[in-house]
């Protein structure tokens, strides 16, 4: 959460470098200057019908079924509804997206606070 990240660096203390953060540090707005507009995102459903990740980059989303098998692609910008299903046409999003989530889902699974 960018709140995170931000709160911590207002206070001085620590951001933890043992496990990749998907928030950034918003404290530039506080002087007038800008922040990253497109940046990746990562999170968990709890829904009955096997879509599990999503992945979010820009306008785009991926949404991962339990296997991390990519089953859905929106471009939230034309399709705020996500009623169409891009996955088969924008392959190279997919990957980008597949990828982005990949190196989260890592970091994850390797944190120092994970418990065993």
């Amino acid at each position: 959460m960018d709140l995170f990240v931000t709160i911590l660096n207002q206070t001085s203390a620590r951001v933890p470098v043992e496990r990749m953060l998907d928030g950034i540090d918003l404290s530039p707005i506080f002087s007038g200057a800008d922040i990253p507009k497109i940046r990746n995102f990562f999170w968990a459903l709890a829904i009955r019908w096997n879509k599990d990740y999503v992945s979010r980059r820009g306008d785009w989303q991926l949404i991962l079924d339990s296997d991390h098998k990519p089953i859905e692609l929106y471009n939230l910008k034309e399709d705020l509804l996500e009623i169409f299903n891009r996955l088969h046409e924008e392959k190279n999003i997919v990957a980008q997206l597949t990828d982005g989530f990949s190196a989260i889902w890592t970091s994850i699974q390797n944190g120092p606070l994970r418990p065993n």
